[in-house]
């Protein structure tokens, strides 16, 4: 299995990765492996989400400027 070195790792993010694992009955390098996966995860996902909301656009594009309510469109986003 390869082994991560991470020099220069700020202590305020250690002391959390620490009570992290701690709370969650977890080793540091389990805790860091959930997280990672974790956060990789989530860009990839946002990022199919963005080339699908990019291609609905672009094969149904709006007919007028009425169709756009922006306002709804951030709540909705922020919703998320």
């Amino acid at each position: 299995m390869p082994l991560l070195q991470v020099r220069n790792f700020p202590p305020d993010l250690h002391n959390a990765l620490l009570e992290r694992a701690e709370q969650e009955q977890r080793t540091v390098s389990q805790q860091t492996i959930v997280l990672l996966r974790a956060a990789l995860s989530s860009q990839h996902d946002n990022l199919s989400r963005r080339r699908a909301v990019l291609a609905q656009i672009r094969d149904n594009p709006p007919k007028s400027t009425a169709d756009l309510d922006v306002v709804q469109g951030l709540r909705q986003d922020r919703e998320r």
